[in-house]
């Protein structure tokens, strides 16, 4: 009776029961379910024939896929925000003459000091020297070192860019003739006195190279073999094979970018490992490891910029997603719900019944409850675990049959 009131809801107006005669019409027309009492008392597995089930571990599926996504979705958000407080807690503000407050730690086993230097100029490196002993760019600069700036290349980085026309388009292609597309990072690039990690020197913005005529010009048109200045001509930023204005299937064209920024502003940790007063690395909250990846904090602006508008960046990237990934697990979920709630309308009747919106109060139950149990696993999994074990009867009960379990006079 008591579960006759759960599910059911009832039209009839008076609070008297109906007698004998009329319980075929008070069954027909005075209910409206969510899910039959029948269906419970024999379990809704074992009530299933085998389309139904096949329906119903579909459902589960979505259903614990769009968990999932709501549990994880929630964990960043929750390391973003503690990241956030605890890089706020760690900052200190250092001139660009790299003086350290006596409070920077150049702990080796945990970067707890969060620096900010502000507006800094840039000491790059001659890259081009550098590159040209590495294999990966030497052929791509000697063979074009006619169309090179006649200065050299002073910067952080260089990337050699090679592009295919395929179609009616450009595309970006990793190796073309003699060429590869690759990339340098300068060594000895110093900001403030503190040498950059990679990660961090690959984030200052860079711009095309303005690349000159050789002497030839790509007067030799191309008939294949190697590409290099006698056969490829200048136009702007790009080096081409064949003509700039009207190119042809398969044609080649190379340029390079360089990051060669002249002030920059950056907020990272400190690691005294490294030349100077040390190396700029990204930093990580201190969390514990079973909590999930911490928010990392690594990051170049060119010019000037404040620590707070550099952390405000970080945290807006992992808040872009979270209310798109919140609605596509409630969808999931839903979808999931349908399927395993009620397997026997979809399969005759393709969700007759309404049982997409009867499937819904459940799907909004289950998907709020995930979001909570993902904060309360995060701060405390012991109670998460006890009301886990509490619920694995209830499941049990009800995919087997209540009827299972009732006491027979």
């Amino acid at each position: 009776q008591g579960l006759s009131g759960l599910f059911f809801r009832h039209k009839h107006n008076s609070g008297a029961m109906p007698r004998n005669g009329d319980q075929g019409n008070f069954k027909e027309g005075s209910v409206r379910r969510l899910i039959t009492q029948k269906r419970l008392d024999a379990g809704l597995w074992s009530s299933a024939d085998a389309c139904q089930r096949v329906l119903m571990v579909i459902g589960a599926l979505c259903l614990v896929s769009g968990c999932c996504a709501l549990c994880i979705n929630e964990d960043q958000f929750i390391l973003g925000r503690l990241g956030h407080a605890e890089a706020a807690r760690a900052l200190l503000e250092v001139p660009c003459n790299g003086t350290l407050p006596p409070a920077a730690s150049f702990n080796t086993t945990e970067l707890d000091a969060l620096v900010h230097v502000n507006g800094c100029e840039v000491s790059g490196a001659d890259i081009l020297k550098q590159a040209t002993t590495l294999d990966s760019a030497q052929a791509e600069l000697d063979s074009f070192r006619e169309n090179l700036p006649a200065e050299g290349l002073h910067g952080a980085w260089l990337k050699v860019h090679l592009e295919r026309y395929s179609g009616s388009n450009w595309v970006a292609v990793q190796r073309a003739k003699n060429l590869h597309a690759s990339e340098v990072i300068a060594n000895g690039v110093l900001v403030a006195g503190f040498s950059l990690a990679d990660e961090l020197i690959s984030q200052m913005p860079g711009s095309p190279v303005q690349l000159r005529s050789s002497s030839s010009n790509g007067a030799h048109v191309y008939q294949g073999g190697p590409l290099t200045s006698q056969n490829m001509q200048a136009h702007g930023f790009k080096l081409y094979n064949g003509s700039p204005t009207a190119p042809v299937q398969g044609d080649v064209r190379v340029w390079l970018s360089l990051g060669a920024p002249s002030t920059v502003s950056v907020l990272a940790a400190v690691d005294g490992r490294g030349a100077g007063n040390g190396q700029l690395r990204p930093w990580q909250a201190p969390f514990d490891a079973s909590a999930g990846a911490p928010l990392a904090v690594g990051v170049v602006f060119s010019n000037a910029a404040s620590a707070q508008e550099m952390l405000a960046s970080i945290f807006q990237e992992n808040m872009e997603l979270l209310w798109p990934l919140r609605l596509l697990g409630v969808l999931i979920i839903w979808l999931g719900m349908s399927f395993l709630l009620f397997p026997n309308h979809v399969v005759p009747d393709f969700c007759g019944g309404w049982c997409c919106c009867r499937s819904m109060p459940p799907a909004a139950v289950t998907a709020f409850t995930s979001t909570v149990a993902a904060w309360v696993f995060f701060f405390y999994p012991r109670i998460f675990e006890l009301v886990a074990l509490c619920l694995v009867p209830v499941m049990i009960a009800t995919a087997a049959g209540f009827n299972v379990f009732r006491c027979k006079k």
